[in-house]
């Protein structure tokens, strides 16, 4: 695709201190762009932010992920292989088990931070007294919190205060 020129700005606009090329200049490449928004695409589904979720926790089967999603071991797997070709889970094999767990630090801080992020967006909004309902993420997690008896219980606490 061919870049396109960069038109005049309004007769209003007095641009920024910075001179759009140096920015343009330290972007990340496309394919970098590209990953990351695969990245965060896998993100963007309910149930694998749940099975992120339950695998920082601790190793998992499929097994064990289908009985604490509530989900078919096949759905389950397929989110898996979607995760796993991302690399963004692993799989260590003992026997006839296949356990899963996240493929290393750096996916459990981005989760972590986009689980930080949410969490204090809702507060700032229940605070200012907007009366926001659990969407997605939050379900997720709440629901999960709720079937998983291993969950910290600090994290479960505020998300049943959340769910009020």
């Amino acid at each position: 695709m061919e870049p396109t020129a960069l038109e005049d700005c309004d007769n209003t606009c007095k641009g920024s201190e910075l001179e759009p090329e140096s920015i343009a200049l330290i972007l990340p490449d496309r394919g970098i762009t590209d990953k990351m928004a695969e990245m965060f695409k896998a993100l963007g589904d309910p149930t694998r932010v749940r099975l992120i979720y339950a695998l920082s926790q601790q190793e998992l089967c499929v097994h064990d992920l289908s009985v604490i999603l509530d989900m078919g071991q096949s759905a389950i797997s397929h989110q898996l292989r979607y995760l796993r070709n991302l690399r963004i889970v692993k799989r260590r094999k003992e026997g006839k088990t296949v356990f899963y767990s996240l493929n290393d630090a750096h996916v459990e801080q981005i989760f972590l931070q986009t689980h930080e992020h949410v969490r204090h967006e809702y507060l700032v909004a229940k605070k200012e007294g907007l009366q926001q309902p659990l969407n997605g993420f939050w379900e997720s997690l709440f629901l999960l919190c709720r079937r998983v008896p291993t969950i910290h219980y600090g994290l479960r606490t505020q998300l049943t205060l959340f769910a009020q």
